[in-house]
């Protein structure tokens, strides 16, 4: 802890100081381990629960403890056609993001070999070259592995996945092909970074000589005994065979999603694993004798990053998500048609690890059975209301903050627009609210009220949860994929929203009225005519795209896939928008040679003005969200 006193509040201060901060707790083991021999009771609960509120078709769930697997179960359908139940020990699940704890044991494992240096750049084991847009910081491979590389995030999701394992391009080839700009210097500002994990497992490649999947294989999968799991595509035919159908909801159904190959598989896609084999992982990571090589899973665990001094952190890949005072590292993974989550309480030498096999809906909860377990068996204890002992200003710290998750140069970033965001708003009695985004510890809380309890640090008044601010960047305690970065307000997506409907109904109605003017003209000859057929073009252009953007982003889970698969209407969508940029800026010209040489009535002049305002609108905001080119991404 950091919180810091006078020494004149002496015995007082440490009194204060342990009611009111809990940035990265003191996590007392209990005077005796409780008992978990009935923890399959709760667990086989809260599983059924899932399955019937989250509307997900299968799930296996695995709890490790005490170096051995006390709990493992099969729930639902592998396959819903063919009946196929859930067997823990046998059937397969994607493991998306949650295989990038291979990737970090796979690195560690090659440093302690002599075979690479965590603070070298990157550049010294790769055989292209990283651009140095950010003189003398390199980006080094422990910025890979903690997700402060500087990368834009989320670039590279357009197109790179296929159906067909035949068509998948090689790892060295993707991760030239989808390099990301330098957003960020290394080191500064933690945002989740597929690349950066990719670029490692490349490392890994490089510098043992061997594929990144048989790598994997031989030195993570093999010694602990995983043989149900793979990082090999396409999947050897022992696995394929008993890996799970993966299903989204469509409506009441469930519809299976398509085979998904990705080159990027040291971030996550293309791994298979079993609950079972996920126990024997997490009997390596909680041992003092790991197969994976010694000191490995501690190197792993610990704190290696954490945005703002005393406040919770990232190790390598693993995050650091503290409840009931308690340390808690997860890792969880998101595919199409596969979710997992996995927690680790080093301290209580716990693990639990939870898989299902469809999107689910609003009601599906991942974090269900480890928050259960935790709550139910290591309850903390009651921290009490915090006190205020900093009373200085705190509207410095109002404002809107984004997630530092959003791609600046993809198409990535219309993620950003069905975000929460964190609102910050300072309060008469110096404690700010926040709302919007939840930040606290209740996962159901619409707002929270914070007190400040030293500058820029400040507690939840009902609850454990932490935030910080320092330098525009404000970092929470719940969640450590991420900080959240003040906007400023034209940067707000609500403001691009609202333009972009108002300049949508400006051009709906140009769809509407400017052939009905035509017909009334149309004897009319000259640029005269021809600007009203640019203006009609690109407002019925930007108007399918709103549409095509609707059908995109409707449906999270589809819209997900087509982005990643490359569907026609991504492209098409992109296309029009890129067309709409051009017809803008010849409305544009229009619009000032019609005032310059007095084309028709002052009302069409003043009209199509309007129409051309709104086209540049749509098109700033196209250009803004990436959803034009080429290239397109």
């Amino acid at each position: 802890m950091s919180t810091m006193f006078t020494r004149a509040a002496g015995l007082a201060a440490v009194v204060a100081l342990a009611a009111v901060t809990v940035a990265v707790p003191a996590h007392a083991k209990p005077d005796k381990e409780p008992d978990l021999s009935d923890v399959g009771s709760l667990v086989d609960k809260v599983a059924k629960e899932q399955l019937e509120e989250g509307e997900v078709p299968g799930a296996a769930v695995s709890i490790v403890s005490g170096g051995e697997e006390i709990y493992s179960q099969g729930y639902g359908y592998a396959d819903i056609d063919d009946k196929t139940p859930v067997d823990p020990d046998t059937t397969g699940f994607y493991a998306a993001s949650t295989a990038k704890l291979f990737t970090a044991a796979a690195v560690l494992q090659l440093e302690a070999k002599g075979k690479l240096d965590l603070d070298a750049d990157v550049n010294e084991y790769l055989d292209f070259d990283i651009p140095d847009t950010h003189p003398g910081e390199p980006i080094t491979v422990e910025h890979l592995l903690t997700h402060t590389s500087g990368f834009d995030p989320d670039y590279g999701m357009l197109g790179k996945s296929v159906t067909d394992a035949e068509e998948l391009m090689s790892l060295r080839d993707s991760v030239v092909d989808y390099l990301p700009e330098r957003v960020e210097p290394p080191g500064t500002v933690l945002a989740y970074d597929n690349y950066g994990v990719t670029l490692a497992g490349y490392i890994v490649e490089r510098v043992s000589e061997t594929p990144y999947d048989e790598y994997i294989r031989e030195n993570v999968h093999k010694p602990l005994g995983m043989t149900g799991s793979t990082a090999t595509q396409p999947h050897p035919d022992t696995i394929a065979k008993n890996l799970a159908t993966g299903y989204r909801l469509d409506g009441d159904k469930q519809v299976t999603t398509p085979p998904n190959f990705d080159p990027w598989t040291p971030t996550g896609p293309g791994h298979v694993v079993t609950a079972a084999d996920m126990s024997r992982f997490m009997i390596d990571q909680l041992s003092n004798d790991s197969l994976l090589g010694e000191g490995i899973p501690e190197n792993m665990m610990k704190q290696h990053h954490t945005s703002h001094a005393g406040m919770p952190g990232i190790g390598y890949v693993y995050e650091e998500q503290p409840r009931n005072g308690q340390r808690v590292l997860a890792k969880d993974g998101d595919g199409m048609g596969f979710h997992n989550d996995m927690i680790l309480l080093p301290e209580h030498d716990l693990g639990i690890f939870f898989a299902v096999n469809g999107d689910g809906g609003d009601g599906l909860d991942l974090a269900a059975i480890g928050e259960a377990v935790t709550d139910t068996y290591y309850p903390g204890d009651d921290v009490g209301k915090p006190t205020a002992v900093d009373d200085s200003d705190v509207s410095e710290y109002e404002g809107v903050y984004q997630g530092s998750r959003v791609s600046r140069h993809s198409i990535a970033k219309l993620r950003v627009v069905g975000q929460s965001r964190v609102i910050v708003t300072a309060n008469a009695d110096g404690t700010l609210t926040t709302s919007d985004k939840t930040l606290s510890t209740h996962a159901d809380a619409d707002s929270q009220k914070w007190v400040q309890t030293k500058p820029g640090f400040f507690r939840e008044v009902d609850g454990r949860g932490t935030i910080a601010f320092e330098d525009g960047v404000l970092t929470g305690s719940t969640g450590q994929n991420q900080v959240y970065l003040k906007q400023a307000w034209y940067e707000s997506p609500v403001l691009h929203l609202y333009l972009t409907a108002a300049a949508l109904v400006a051009m709906l109605a140009g769809v509407i009225v400017l052939p009905i003017v035509a017909l009334r003209r149309r004897g009319q000859s000259g640029p005269g005519k021809f600007s009203r057929l640019l203006g009609w073009l690109t407002s019925a252009l930007a108007v399918a795209v709103v549409v095509g953007l609707y059908l995109l982003l409707s449906n999270r889970d589809v819209g997900i896939q087509m982005l990643w698969l490359g569907s026609p209407l991504v492209y098409a969508i992109m296309t029009a928008a890129s067309v709409v940029v051009l017809g803008a800026a010849g409305m544009a010209v229009a619009s000032v040679v019609s005032w310059l040489r007095g084309w028709w009535r002052v009302s069409g002049r003043v009209s199509y003005s309007l129409l051309s305002l709104a086209a540049l609108t749509f098109a700033s905001i196209a250009v803004t969200y990436n959803f034009t080119g080429p290239p397109f991404d």
